[in-house]
């Protein structure tokens, strides 16, 4: 009996991981193309303000 409840408390800490991590390479990705939209922008302006 204790067996199976430690086997299911680690298959839920795993998920529970799985998920948190999974949430944690979204915002890595979403912080990622905000930085390289802002370096677009600036590329963007350093290019239209020189004659």
């Amino acid at each position: 009996m204790k067996r199976s409840i430690l086997i299911l408390s680690l298959l839920f800490s795993f998920s529970i991981v799985q998920v948190h991590s999974q949430g944690v390479l979204r915002n890595v990705v979403k912080k990622a193309k905000e930085i390289t939209k802002e370096i677009d922008t600036k590329e963007e302006n350093k290019t239209t303000t020189t004659p």
